[in-house]
């Protein structure tokens, strides 16, 4: 995380110190490192506004309050918030910073999950906090995803210009081309800066449940619903935090999301379950 941090300070102050001398170095490093502590402090909330995310009352939700609250004193964290937004595709991820951190559930995925299964997909995300990956793959996924939102611009763009709606053929060969531009330098910034902690968060939820084939269920119902029914377009900049990566690649206009697939594969992360399920470290 100080490594993304530090990037703006590596190349702006020598450069500002080049060309403007040392008054002009020293105010470009303040003005970095309070750039730096933004991003840092403020990413979470522009992440959750960036879904339009609504905190759950405690009156519709307080199955998911007490769970977090059990997994927070289980794991040894700080206890997370819940938050839904808008999506019919079973989406669920977790964002935060310092000792400040939001479970994020999509529409779909309060639909189609039971309780047994939320409880398992909730230890899943208490698992990544307890890994400490949430601070870095939140602010990853705010700077990767607003390069990667630069394709949309292009799209919009060109409607605006009067090349017809979003699913006709001139809008999307302008996104298509955008994301052309764009989708290297976003992947980059995942690839190199993300941390995948998607198996080892498994197989910590798993060994920490008392019935694992919970969050084996849980995972194949979120699948089998993507693969099936998902059609719509998630920044592929933010797929990195998802539990289930939502992006396929149906036809040349997604060849681009090819490159932001990090996650291991789904068989790879089954099977890494059900090993713990056989070897029997499941607390009882």
């Amino acid at each position: 995380m100080y490594v993304l941090l530090g990037i703006p300070l590596l190349t702006i102050v020598p450069v500002a110190f080049y060309f403007g001398g040392l008054y002009i170095a020293a105010a470009s490093l303040s003005v970095a490192v309070l750039l730096s502590i933004a991003v840092y402090r403020y990413s979470p909330g522009l992440l959750l506004k960036w879904y339009k995310c609504k905190k759950m009352l405690p009156v519709k939700n307080i199955d998911i309050d007490s769970a977090l609250f059990f997994l927070a004193s289980k794991f040894s964290i700080p206890c997370p918030k819940a938050y839904k937004f808008a999506s019919s595709v079973p989406i669920v991820f977790t964002v935060g910073s310092g000792r400040n951190f939001s479970v994020v559930l999509s529409e779909g995925a309060l639909d189609i999950l039971d309780e047994s299964e939320m409880k398992a997909v909730l230890t899943c995300e208490a698992a990544k906090i307890a890994s400490g990956s949430v601070p870095l793959n939140t602010i990853v996924a705010l700077v990767a995803g607003s390069v990667a939102s630069l394709s949309t611009v292009a799209m919009w763009m060109s409607m605006l210009a009067g090349f017809g709606h979003e699913k006709d053929a001139a809008p999307r060969f302008a996104r298509f081309l955008g994301m052309g531009l764009v989708s290297l330098p976003a992947a980059l910034l995942v690839h190199l800066f993300s941390v995948n902690s998607t198996l080892r968060s498994d197989e910590t939820a798993a060994r920490i449940m008392a019935d694992a084939s919970y969050l084996e269920e849980a995972l194949c119902r979120m699948n089998n619903y993507i693969r099936l029914h998902c059609i719509e377009d998630f920044n592929p900049g933010h797929v990195h935090m998802f539990l289930i990566n939502p992006l396929r690649v149906n036809n040349m206009f997604d060849v681009y999301s090819s490159m932001f697939m990090i996650k291991p594969e789904f068989e790879r992360r089954l099977r890494a379950i059900k090993k713990v399920i056989d070897t029997g470290n499941c607390q009882r």
